[in-house]
Protein backbone atom coordinates (compact mmCIF):
# COMPACT_ATOMS: atom_id res chain seq x y z
CA UNK A 1 0.00 0.00 0.00
CA UNK A 2 1.45 3.21 -0.84
CA UNK A 3 0.71 6.56 1.17
CA UNK A 4 -1.87 8.25 -1.27
CA UNK A 5 -3.87 4.61 -0.60
CA UNK A 6 -3.31 4.59 3.12
CA UNK A 7 -4.29 8.45 3.33
CA UNK A 8 -7.51 7.52 1.85
CA UNK A 9 -8.25 4.46 3.61
CA UNK A 10 -7.73 6.35 7.20
CA UNK A 11 -9.66 9.14 5.84
CA UNK A 12 -13.03 7.16 4.27
CA UNK A 13 -12.67 4.95 8.36
CA UNK A 14 -12.96 7.88 10.36
CA UNK A 15 -14.53 10.57 7.90
CA UNK A 16 -11.89 12.96 8.13
CA UNK A 17 -10.24 15.11 5.31
CA UNK A 18 -7.40 13.56 3.86
CA UNK A 19 -5.40 16.54 4.40
CA UNK A 20 -5.75 16.36 7.70
CA UNK A 21 -4.97 12.83 7.76
CA UNK A 22 -1.55 13.77 5.82
CA UNK A 23 -0.98 16.13 8.74
CA UNK A 24 -1.68 13.39 11.64
CA UNK A 25 0.54 10.97 9.52
CA UNK A 26 3.62 13.27 9.32
CA UNK A 27 3.04 13.78 12.79
CA UNK A 28 3.28 10.17 13.78
CA UNK A 29 6.73 9.97 11.74
CA UNK A 30 8.22 12.94 13.15
CA UNK A 31 7.24 11.63 16.51
CA UNK A 32 9.06 8.05 16.06
CA UNK A 33 11.93 9.90 14.22
CA UNK A 34 12.59 11.90 17.50
CA UNK A 35 12.17 8.94 19.88
CA UNK A 36 14.57 7.27 17.81
CA UNK A 37 16.88 10.26 17.37
CA UNK A 38 16.55 10.42 21.33
CA UNK A 39 17.49 6.30 21.82
CA UNK A 40 13.53 5.35 22.94
CA UNK A 41 11.33 2.95 22.17
CA UNK A 42 7.57 3.57 20.76
CA UNK A 43 5.48 1.18 21.81
CA UNK A 44 1.97 1.13 20.29
CA UNK A 45 -0.18 -1.51 22.06
CA UNK A 46 -1.60 -4.60 19.61
CA UNK A 47 0.34 -3.24 16.48
CA UNK A 48 4.04 -3.22 17.57
CA UNK A 49 6.97 -1.42 18.71
CA UNK A 50 9.56 1.16 16.93
CA UNK A 51 13.06 1.23 18.07
CA UNK A 52 16.23 2.14 17.37
CA UNK A 53 19.02 -0.26 16.94
CA UNK A 54 23.02 0.48 16.71
CA UNK A 55 24.97 -1.98 14.30
CA UNK A 56 28.75 -1.99 15.71
CA UNK A 57 31.10 -1.28 12.99
CA UNK A 58 32.58 -4.54 11.28
CA UNK A 59 35.00 -5.51 8.88
CA UNK A 60 33.95 -6.80 5.38
CA UNK A 61 35.39 -8.54 2.36
CA UNK A 62 34.91 -7.40 -1.68
CA UNK A 63 34.19 -10.56 -3.10
CA UNK A 64 35.60 -9.15 -6.46
CA UNK A 65 38.37 -7.12 -5.62
CA UNK A 66 39.06 -9.35 -2.51
CA UNK A 67 39.82 -6.16 -0.44
CA UNK A 68 38.68 -5.69 3.67
CA UNK A 69 37.14 -2.56 4.30
CA UNK A 70 35.49 -1.46 7.72
CA UNK A 71 31.94 -0.63 7.29
CA UNK A 72 31.43 2.53 9.99
CA UNK A 73 28.53 1.74 13.00
CA UNK A 74 24.92 2.42 12.22
CA UNK A 75 21.90 3.26 13.37
CA UNK A 76 18.27 1.26 11.93
CA UNK A 77 15.04 1.87 12.98
CA UNK A 78 13.40 -1.70 13.34
CA UNK A 79 9.62 -2.12 13.62
CA UNK A 80 8.63 -5.05 16.11
CA UNK A 81 5.22 -6.85 15.79
CA UNK A 82 3.20 -6.93 18.78
CA UNK A 83 2.01 -10.69 19.67
CA UNK A 84 -1.41 -10.02 18.41
CA UNK A 85 -0.53 -8.90 15.29
CA UNK A 86 2.02 -11.27 14.48
CA UNK A 87 -0.99 -13.93 15.27
CA UNK A 88 -3.29 -12.49 12.73
CA UNK A 89 -0.19 -12.34 10.57
CA UNK A 90 0.21 -15.77 10.41
CA UNK A 91 -3.36 -16.94 10.55
CA UNK A 92 -4.18 -15.17 7.02
CA UNK A 93 -0.29 -16.28 5.73
CA UNK A 94 -1.63 -20.30 6.54
CA UNK A 95 -5.11 -19.35 5.22
CA UNK A 96 -3.57 -19.41 1.33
Amino acid sequence: MDTKTLVQNISARLDIDSGEVRNLLTAFVSAVSKAATDGDHVAIPSFGTFAAVKNDEEVVTDHVSGKRMLLPPQISLVFTPAAMLRKKLFKDESAN
